[in-house]
């Protein structure tokens, strides 16, 4: 995925620049998970996290910060998805007895 200049960021709507931090966010998410998982299967001591930003190489030592994280990214995510408007509403149903 090409890298946006600040040229072209500062030509970029508040919608579009949303648009494209949250396709960042998601990359970067799905990045994190697959480090997660590969350490965790046991079958990889280090892996390459390369988020497309910064590359590393990390250890199943590393694992509470990779998840800490992603939890923090995911919740950058939620945060911009709603306020770009693409978070649904969940109906909760509960009965009356």
């Amino acid at each position: 995925m090409p890298k946006l200049t600040t040229t072209e960021i500062m030509e970029l709507t508040e919608s579009e620049f949303n648009d494209s931090e949250i396709t960042n966010l998601r990359i970067i998410i799905y990045e994190y998970s697959k480090a997660i998982r590969a350490l965790v299967s046991g079958k990889h001591a280090s892996y390459e996290l390369n988020t497309g930003q910064t590359s590393q190489r990390v250890t199943r030592l590393d694992l509470d910060s990779l998840i800490s994280t992603r939890k923090l990214l995911l919740e950058e995510l939620q945060t911009r998805e709603s306020a770009a408007g693409l978070n649904r509403s969940v109906v909760t149903v509960q009965p009356d007895w």
